[in-house]
């Protein structure tokens, strides 16, 4: 797991109507974690990872042990935490894509072809399911 204190700092400039704290938290992330070690090898290797509202990258950052994806997709809103996120993310995996922008706006851009959608602020978390690279 890889973390550093700039990726929690940075958010705190943001407004983020506590949408993502408990996501983001050390209990949230072993919550994350957690699941992830539940499932098989396969799983978690060779896949497309996405975080559609990756804010500095934390969660992404924090499962880089435990995965092993092709590519990793990271969007944010927020130009502050997006750059962070790119600079970051980019010194952990290999095939990195970070876009600032509207993540609900930029579904068609990315080209998933399953997705099953639920974030904190929109009623849970978000798994890409499917995917067309």
């Amino acid at each position: 797991m890889y973390l550093v204190d700039e990726q929690y700092e940075i958010q705190s400039a943001v407004d983020r109507k506590g949408t993502s704290s408990y996501y983001t938290s050390r209990d949230g992330l072993a919550v994350i974690r957690s699941f992830l070690k539940g499932l098989s090898e396969e799983y978690r290797r060779d896949v497309v990872v996405m975080d559609p509202f990756a804010g500095s990258g934390v969660t992404l950052s924090a499962i880089n042990d435990l995965v092993r994806p092709r590519r990793v997709i990271a969007i944010e809103i927020n130009e502050g935490p997006c750059e962070l996120a790119r600079r970051i993310l980019s010194s952990l995996y290999s095939d990195v894509e970070v876009m600032c922008g509207d993540a609900l706006g930029l579904h068609g851009v990315i080209g998933l072809t399953s997705l099953l959608r639920t974030h904190p602020s929109l009623g849970g978390t978000w798994f890409v399911i499917g995917v067309s690279c």
